[in-house]
């Protein structure tokens, strides 16, 4: 049984319409009014920025993203149960600008305007009750990013609203400093409860291994986890001092304290992915993870193999949103306040 977990969330599909600019780039605000203009039939760019209202999504959803009217409603106020819309992102790779691939026919895929397009329509038909998760490797991959040390990646993450982040292998790419320096930048804290230093059971200082958030008077810890493999898919020297420890084993051992201290929700963030193969069935890291996840657990956010992933596996949810802000995961969570549990 999936608790409660309802398929309605979807990963909505790639296009480009206005939503943010990052403060410091002239190259996203010519983007921004070329591709609003060319997906609301050349009318002007409107509303820019976070506090934009979105249009449409209210009444008709006329030039509302394709998918979001799919999502459940929300409950009305007074009800037994409340409807909580988790957006997922992940694998950003400091995509600020969208790209051109060769199989696009033209059109441009991802970036910090597009990934904003989609998340402001869901928080405007959620108000109150969304929560805003990214699956990590936020900084490393664009010359914008790399050049100012994934400070302008965490600029856009701060301004789409993210609430919690896992911590990527990539993460470490420019050292722990580095790494400290943008987790003091962002406003948010990045997870990670299965880093620690060798040899002697502690983690490090910066590895905060859960948060709490509320919404809509519910009480919802998040969990953050980073794949195993990350002493060898980053920079070695960079990552010595420490082990990373398996994931089902550290999300088990976390989930009953959560829930002693009043978890209506339990949620993991993790940079940890796998692959939808053809037959329905799921393979890879975070697949093998949820299989031996013995507590329970309402939804994974997850990352690292660039791909899309709208499964269940052993009852829990998993999402992925692809890479480079070319999709956005939308989970929607059904709680019944007075059962404490996820339900239809």
């Amino acid at each position: 049984m999936s608790r409660g977990y309802e398929r309605s969330w979807r990963i909505v599909p790639e296009a480009a319409v206005a939503g943010y600019v990052a403060a410091d780039s002239e190259r996203l605000t010519e983007l921004l009014e070329r591709e609003a203009a060319r997906i609301q039939g050349e009318a002007p760019a409107q509303n820019i920025g976070r506090e934009a209202p979105a249009q449409g999504v209210a009444e008709s959803g006329r030039d509302a993203p394709p998918g979001l009217l799919s999502l459940p409603p929300p409950l009305p106020a007074g009800s037994d149960s409340v409807r909580i819309a988790f957006i997922g992102t992940n694998d950003f790779h400091g995509a600020l600008e969208p790209t051109t691939p060769v199989w696009a026919d033209g059109d441009t895929i991802g970036g910090a305007a597009t990934m904003a397009a989609y998340v402001r329509p869901v928080e405007a038909r959620y108000p109150g009750a969304t929560i805003h998760l990214d699956g990590g490797d936020q900084m490393q991959g664009t010359v914008i990013s790399n050049l100012s040390g994934g400070r302008a990646s965490i600029d856009v993450m701060n301004a789409l609203g993210v609430d919690a982040a896992a911590i990527g292998n990539h993460e470490f790419d420019w050292s722990i400093d580095t790494l400290e320096v943008r987790m003091a930048q962002a406003e948010y804290p990045f997870l990670s409860a299965n880093i620690f230093v060798k040899g002697t059971g502690e983690r490090p200082e910066w590895a905060v291994p859960y948060a709490w958030l509320e919404r809509a008077g519910l009480r919802i810890a998040v969990i953050g986890a980073t794949t195993t493999s990350t002493p060898y898919t980053t920079m070695p020297a960079n990552v010595e001092p420490y082990e990373f420890r398996d994931i089902a084993q550290t999300v088990n051992a976390l989930v009953p304290g959560l829930k002693a201290e009043g978890a209506d929700l339990v949620v993991l963030v993790v940079h940890a992915g796998g692959i939808e193969e053809g037959h329905g069935g799921v393979r890879g890291e975070i697949a093998d993870a949820a299989r031996r996840i013995t507590e329970p657990l309402d939804l994974i956010v997850s990352g690292h193999t660039h791909t899309r992933l709208q499964t269940v596996v052993n009852g829990i949810p998993i999402v992925q949103a692809a890479s480079s802000g070319a999709a956005v995961a939308v989970a929607v969570l059904t709680y019944d306040r007075a059962a404490r549990r996820t339900g239809g």
